[in-house]
């Protein structure tokens, strides 16, 4: 994903801004506490270097889920005050948002638990199952327009290392909170 903001307002929410990880979401919060709108530009494209590595992709992520627990700490109480006093739902959505499991979290999850659901008798498991194939479909109508069958089966395969780095970026997202980790990029 990508940004773009007017010169002037970026100052304004950067002015007072001392965030070393995830001052995007700051901004996004700041923008939507004072109301502003937020479109979606669907026709632009955004090009960002996918990281290839293993560790990389946790230290990235790790980043990532410092900041999403962070402001969803820092913000949910103000949220939930501007949401029944000001009626600013665009700023509790979002704050809402940063609850959520990461997607491919609840792929990885839904998939474990259907072993569970087996032990726990044929209800639970036909439940399980609707419930994994409502996560894949859910997750795949998004991108199958612009993948290639071959492309998705190839990153279906990449999918439990995904998980595995994505449970351990979590399990160490207070080292975000220590130094800034930068992410290399190879161009």
């Amino acid at each position: 994903s990508g940004m773009i903001i007017e010169m002037g307002l970026f100052r304004i929410l950067m002015n007072d801004m001392e965030v070393f990880s995830g001052f995007d979401k700051e901004m996004e919060l700041r923008i939507l506490r004072n109301k502003l709108v937020i479109d979606y530009a669907e026709d632009i494209l955004i090009y960002d270097e996918k990281v290839s590595e293993q560790e990389v992709f946790v230290n990235q992520r790790r980043r990532w889920a410092y900041a999403q627990l962070h402001y969803l700490k820092q913000n949910s109480l103000n949220a939930i005050k501007e949401l029944f006093l000001h009626k600013n739902t665009d700023y509790f959505n979002r704050v809402l948002q940063f609850s959520l499991l990461p997607r491919i979290v609840t792929i990885g999850l839904s998939v474990m638990l259907l072993p569970l659901a087996a032990l726990a008798g044929k209800d639970f498991i036909i439940a399980s199952l609707i419930a994994a194939i409502a996560v894949f479909v859910a997750l795949f109508l998004p991108v199958r327009n612009h993948l290639k069958f071959s492309e998705l089966f190839l990153l279906a395969g990449k999918l439990p290392f995904t998980f595995v780095g994505m449970i351990k970026a979590f399990m160490t997202s207070k080292q975000a909170s220590k130094k800034f980790i930068h992410t290399p990029h190879n161009i």
